[in-house]
């Protein structure tokens, strides 16, 4: 079984299930194998709606990640879930013999708190920080009330995102794109 996709502009990112380990060709980074007992762990991650990787990491150092979709230009890209799917669920039980391997999804606090609140409070100040220097008038508190509503919505997308351990016969649907896409794995991890 076999995943390409493109990266960036310059970098196409093959993966394929073989026999002796995931292999694995960049066409920044070179080419190699790793061999399934030195998988360390998978980490699956969406960092917004329509995004899907998945990060592979070895006992020795070795970092790879795949995504589902390929880049075509800065603004559009190809969608290839249904192949991401099979792949990742292939990869998934290609492991499960394996119990060394670490199954992990989503993220930190963290990184939510990177992702959304800083940004947020910065944008929200800096608005306030705006109005006051435009009308010349004490700085308003309106800005830091819109933070003080925001702050539950972050919530949100940190609770849906929050970091799980997973057996890899049971993927969080959260972590894989549409429920819609129908994948048949045999126990060889090919179709």
């Amino acid at each position: 079984m076999e995943y390409i996709f493109q990266e960036s502009k310059k970098e196409e990112r093959r993966f394929e299930i073989r026999d002796d380990g995931l292999y694995y060709r960049s066409t920044k980074d070179g080419e190699r194998v790793l061999p399934w007992d030195r998988v360390r762990g998978v980490h699956l991650f969406s960092p917004m709606k329509g995004v899907y990787t998945c990060r592979i990491a070895g006992t020795d150092g070795f970092k790879a990640m795949l995504a589902n979709r390929s880049f075509i230009s800065l603004d559009e890209f190809n969608n290839q879930d249904a192949e991401y799917v099979r792949f990742v669920r292939g990869l998934h039980h290609r492991l499960a013999a394996h119990p060394g391997v670490r199954f992990t999804g989503g993220s930190t606090i963290l990184f939510w708190f990177f992702a959304l609140a800083i940004p947020l409070a910065v944008l929200l100040i800096a608005a306030a920080f705006w109005v006051s220097s435009v009308k010349g008038r004490r700085m308003p508190l309106s800005p830091l009330i819109g933070l003080a509503l925001v702050i539950p919505l972050a919530a949100v997308y940190i609770k849906k995102g929050k970091k799980v351990v997973y057996a890899p016969d049971d993927i969080p649907s959260r972590f894989m794109p549409g429920s819609d896409v129908v994948v048949h794995v045999t126990h060889e991890g090919r179709e």
